[in-house]
This record gives C-alpha cells, structure tokens and sequence, in this order.
C-alpha cells in the first residue's frame, strides 16, 4: 500500500494527471485496529489527499462484523476517500449490504462478463445491477473486459466504466510512467 501510494505521489509532481489511486485492501488490512490511522500517515508523508485514493474492499470483508466495518468505512467517507466495493457477484453477494454500506462504486465481477453476451440469464442479472446500482447513486464498473462486443453492449446498457484487457493490461510502475510523460508532453 505504501509503495503504491509513493509512486502515485511521484507522478502526481512530475506530469500533474487528474487520476484516483486504486487500492486493493486484504480483509486482514482491514481488519487492522490500526488501518485508518496508518493510512492516513501514509499519505500525509506523501503529500496525497484522501479524495484521490479509492478504496477496494470485497464482500468477504463485509462478513465478520458488518456494522463495524459500515463505521470503519463511514469514518473513511469522512476523511474523503472514495470507496468501491470489489467483485460483486461473487461469494455471499446480498443486496441487503447496498442498502446500508456508505460505498461510490460497485464493481461487477468478471464472472458476469465473461457470459454477458452468450447467456441470456447473466444479461438480465448484469442489466439488473446496473440499473439499481445507478438508483442507488453509485457508479459502476465492469470487470474483465476482453472483447469489443463485451464493450460495445455495457456501454449500451450505460455501465459508467469499463475495466479489462481490451481497453489495456494491467503494467509496471517503468511502462505506466512511460505513458504518463508521453500523455502529459
């Protein structure tokens, strides 16, 4: 995490882009009685705001103590982070969490995508959530975009982002630098 955020900090002074940090927190991250805290002076020796870095949490963190972890996040909505709950779909998904969970984004796990344009039942649940998740006022993500024909149908159905292989692999810090320099020259 601290890595992560070193770099975002150095680009941020060498080429100024508009970009949110994306961070993958581990249940045992976040479980940590400490993880606000270590955060925080994390990103004040950095110099990041918190309104830069979106937190990604998955469902399994939801399990143990859901109101614990609702106030833990609450407490992180304050201080202005984003947060964005990773891989729904997947595991013990319940919809009664989006009711009360304090989340921007909601991230649709690659299983649906993956079966999106072949399988009739997957489109309606894909649909479905997009659909609710924008009364919700959340944005969302789809995961694990390979083709253009995957692209092509969550934009027609008003996915608000799109992740994945077609639009670009995953890169060292060295390659993304690259990219940096050459968009901000």
């Amino acid at each position: 995490m601290e890595e992560s955020i070193r770099i975002f900090s150095g680009w941020k002074k060498k080429y100024h882009p508009s970009l949110i940090l994306a961070l993958n927190i581990s249940a045992i991250q976040y479980k940590r009685k400490d993880f606000v805290d270590s955060l925080m002076r994390v990103l004040e020796k950095y110099g990041v705001s918190p309104s830069e870095v979106e937190l990604e949490i998955t469902e399994s963190i939801l399990i143990d103590d859901l109101e614990e972890v609702t106030n833990k996040l609450l407490v992180l909505k304050e201080y202005g982070f984003r947060i964005s709950l990773d891989d729904f779909g997947t595991g013990y998904s319940s919809l009664s969490y989006l009711k009360g969970l304090p989340i921007d984004t909601l991230k649709i796990d690659k299983s649906f995508i993956d079966t999106v344009i072949s399988d009739d039942n997957t489109k309606i649940i894909t649909e479905s959530i997009i659909y609710m998740v924008k009364r919700l006022g959340y944005e969302t993500v789809a995961e694990g975009v390979e083709t253009e024909e995957q692209f092509e149908y969550l934009k027609s159905i008003e996915c608000d982002n799109i992740q994945g292989y077609f639009l670009g692999r995953p890169m060292p810090p060295e390659q993304m630098e690259k990219l940096l320099k050459e968009t901000a020259g």
